[in-house]
């Protein structure tokens, strides 16, 4: 008995979850500490109800410490870090030397955001039996902390350790710890602010490693960047990849991402088509980066944006259940491309269609957080507030950052303080927009300022409109050099020499710009002209001027009355 549990619980170690579900089933009979693995097994391999199901038999009291702490894990898989973390806890005093019960609430803890309380629990566990996956968690708390000097001397015992360890692991698992460790050491030469150090380590790893295990690292490398506010260096280390695999289409992806959050979205949508074509050249599913670009297309290119909703409608339909992919996840990715399409129609106004088509995507997956959302969006561009408000309320429930986000939105603002601390901590977890999330931060400041908290509120306002600018490309004294140079070439001298020069046609003159770009400031300036009549906002203008296939401007044509002044925003 004890051998077999030895070797089920190194498969858990290795991160072997078939092998460990088909070798628990195979037992003659299974014991209660075996029954625990195989629902870890089942947790990992997403059956959280075979697993739940599987643990309702036994007593946790009648566990030894071993199989109560593979209890905790299973718990941790299912996302019941609470009850994880009260048996553990419960178990330590009988155990207090058990190296993998350490880590395991040490995680509890990090996930509690504990993480102070968790390093030491994780060094404890490491002088009691040295694990890979132990190094990590650590070496990420030492870099959140800035405890440079301890992850270095870290990173280097898991390198001395890892050298050792390695051949005894499965290929696929071995070479995800590879990647993991090339990533931390990256990140501790970040850290430091030692650039030259990280770009010469990397441009070394070209000659030794394959395509995508070094495209792979370049990604993470670009994530890591971008997190830190460095989108402009984030950029070169994907150009630096794409010189050397100029068809490696992640590469082209998350170029794109962060040529959008900058708000290049031509360059950002060029991308992205360059990796489809790549992807369907190399006969990879396009499904993911179809959906990426109708998403990106809706606002300004709502013709491109539907073309893609409705090929990624088509290819998930054309999919059938794999070992890769079952049924459950295929009918997900037809929701979500459902979803594309339902977004489009909105935007194009036909809001019938959208309601529509949300409904139906929700009847089939009522916790679908997209159309949840993306419904409650449109009720409250037609006004029906009431209904928008309950169907965030929804998206609360599943994913609470973006249900606060979205009610705060529709003015419904939380009540405790408790709860914006909270989404503050999310607002400052780091990603691809830089060390905070500016959107997320401006909506926590109009819910501080409805708490009349004003000081609060214009700290994360100018916070997050400071985070906004680092990403624009956008020089005050430039733009002032411009504006001079253009008011000195047309000054009023000009046109008093120029009286006589001039259109007397009374056709229409439109205005078009980018909404908020000063379009009404423009049409007031001419209709302040006894012979011009300001006809206001007369909607979008069509794409008949567009050549076919190229990206331009997408707008609509209401052609008013002779004599008029018309005024068009243009997404």
């Amino acid at each position: 008995m004890t051998g077999s549990l030895t070797l089920l619980r190194r498969l858990v170690e290795m991160q072997q979850f078939d092998a460990l579900h088909e070798a628990c089933y195979s037992l003659p009979v299974i014991s209660s500490a075996e029954q625990v693995l195989l629902a870890l097994a089942q947790a990992h391999l997403g059956q959280p109800e075979t697993a739940r199901q599987t643990l309702m038999a036994l007593d946790p009291a009648t566990l030894e410490v071993d199989a109560r702490v593979d209890l905790a894990a299973v718990h941790l898989r299912l996302g019941e870090c609470d009850a994880a973390q009260a048996l553990l806890e419960a178990t330590r005093p009988e155990a207090p030397d058990h190296a993998l019960l350490l880590a395991r609430l040490a995680a509890c803890y990090v996930q509690h955001q504990r993480g102070e309380e968790a390093i030491p629990l994780y060094e404890c566990s490491l002088r009691l039996q040295p694990r890979i996956a132990v190094y990590q968690p650590l070496l990420r708390l030492y870099l959140q902390s800035e405890a440079l000097p301890q992850a270095e001397e870290t990173l280097a015992a898991a390198d001395l350790f890892w050298a050792g360890e390695r051949e005894h692991w499965p290929a696929s698992q071995a070479a995800l710890h590879d990647q993991q460790l090339r990533g931390l050491r990256l990140e501790l030469w970040l850290a430091r602010d030692d650039f030259v150090s990280a770009d010469a380590w990397l441009d070394a790893r070209h000659a030794e490693l394959a395509e995508d295990d070094y495209c792979g690292l370049l990604t993470g490398y670009a994530q890591r960047l971008a997190e830190r506010g460095r989108h402009a260096q984030a950029e070169d280390a994907l150009r630096r990849g794409l010189w050397h695999y100029p068809d490696h289409t992640d590469l082209y992806q998350q170029h794109a991402e962060l040529a959008e959050l900058q708000g290049r979205l031509p360059q950002a949508l060029a991308l992205l088509n360059r990796a489809l074509h790549l992807a369907g050249q190399q006969q990879k599913m396009t499904l993911p980066l179809r959906l990426k670009l109708a998403s990106l297309a809706t606002q300004g290119y709502p013709a491109l944006a539907r073309k893609m909703a409705e090929q990624a409608i088509e290819e998930a339909g054309a999919l059938t259940p794999s070992p890769e992919m079952d049924a459950a996840q295929i009918g997900q990715w037809l929701a979500q491309a459902q979803v594309a399409l339902a977004g489009v129609d909105a935007q194009e106004q036909h809001y019938t269609d959208a309601e529509a088509r949300y409904v139906d995507i929700l009847q089939a997956h009522p916790h679908l957080v997209p159309a949840l959302q993306g419904l409650g969006q449109l009720y409250m561009q037609l006004g029906r507030i009431d209904e928008a408000v309950a169907l965030f309320g929804q998206v609360l429930a599943v994913d609470p950052a973006r249900g606060h986000a979205a009610l705060i939105n529709a003015r419904r603002f939380p009540q405790d303080e408790e709860t914006l601390i909270r989404l503050e901590t999310l607002a400052r977890q780091p990603g691809l927009f830089g060390p905070v999330q500016p959107g997320l931060l401006l909506q926590l400041a109009a819910a501080w300022e409805k708490r009349k908290d004003y000081t609060k509120a214009f700290t994360l306002a100018n916070e997050a409109n400071a985070a906004s600018r680092a990403l624009l490309r956008y020089d005050p004294v430039a733009h002032r050099q411009g504006s001079a140079r253009i008011r000195h070439a047309f000054s009023r001298s000009l046109y008093e020499h120029r009286r006589s020069i001039g259109n007397d046609s009374t056709l229409p003159v439109f205005v078009l710009g980018m909404p908020r770009s000063g379009t009404t400031l423009v049409e007031q300036i001419l209709a302040g002209h006894s012979q011009i009549h300001g006809a206001g906002e007369l909607g979008v203008i069509p794409q008949y001027d567009r050549p076919a296939g190229t990206l331009g401007a997408s707008y609509r044509v209401r052609t008013p009355l002779p004599g008029l002044c018309g005024r068009s925003d243009c997404g």
